[in-house]
């Protein structure tokens, strides 16, 4: 005999359309969501974290580096010079690090340029040509050619134009496998090699970024880097790293002294 059939209420069906609303939902949301489950803008959030946590830890190891290496990495020369330190002063130290050692930035200028110039010229595949790319070559070819005109530093082009040749070949070549990841990953790390060659020239470069000077005194001379000028007296930072404090009243002239740097 034949079961009589269960009959379907309203209520059943107001919840089977309501679970069904919220799979729905779920699934819209997993799709939206990525593999690690944060939406699109919480991710692009996250990395531009993440990117502002490395520049600024990056920043204070530059900083750090550079002290030291001033102070012939003697450790309380470094902080007597830190406590003159502004973060005003932040564009001339790094610009000073760039500038004192010539053969060391032209080294770094050979490292970066065959970068840039893949970067700008034959970005890899899947890649959107970026402004900075152009702009990153543009200031590295000026820089290369300031190094010519001022030093006859030829040989940081003949190593990038190297260098260039080798990676273009590589590209062409392995186009699969380990060979062409490693190509990739030499392609795509220009930030880094950047990165890695400022901290370097920041550890070695023990030049100041401030000018040489030597100082006319009352009783004698004295050359070195003035770090501070306050009301009634500077502080100095002699060419054997000892920081003085000479009162004004004794200074009876100053002069830059570049040759004695």
């Amino acid at each position: 005999m034949r079961e009589p059939s269960e009959q379907t209420g309203p209520s059943e069906r107001s919840d089977r359309e309501a679970r069904h609303r919220d799979a729905v939902g779920s699934a819209a949301d997993a799709a939206e969501a990525g593999e690690d489950g944060t939406r699109p803008a919480d991710s692009a959030l996250l990395r531009a974290s993440r990117g502002l946590g490395v520049t600024a830890g990056a920043t204070v190891l530059f900083l750090a580096l550079r002290l030291l290496a001033v102070a012939e990495w003697n450790w309380e020369t470094a902080g007597a010079i830190a406590d003159t330190f502004d973060f005003t002063d932040l564009i001339p130290v790094a610009f000073g690090t760039l500038f004192a050692r010539p053969d060391l930035t032209g080294a770094l200028i050979a490292l970066l340029l065959p970068l840039a110039v893949l970067g700008a010229v034959w970005p890899l595949s899947g890649r959107p040509f970026a402004a900075s790319s152009l702009l990153l070559l543009t200031t590295l070819v000026a820089a290369s050619a300031s190094l010519v005109a001022s030093f006859g530093l030829w040989w940081p082009l003949v190593a990038a134009a190297l260098l260039t040749a080798s990676l273009v070949t590589m590209r062409l070549v392995w186009r699969h496998g380990v060979g062409r990841r490693t190509v990739v990953v030499l392609t795509r790390s220009t930030s880094a090699v950047a990165v890695g060659g400022l901290l370097v020239l920041a550890a070695i470069v023990d030049t100041p970024w401030m000018s040489h000077e030597r100082l006319d005194l009352a009783d004698g001379a004295l050359s070195g880097y003035v770090l501070e000028v306050e009301p009634g007296f500077v502080r100095v930072l002699t060419d054997e790293r000892e920081l003085v404090i000479v009162p004004v009243s004794e200074i009876r002239a100053r002069t830059l002294d570049d040759a004695g740097a």
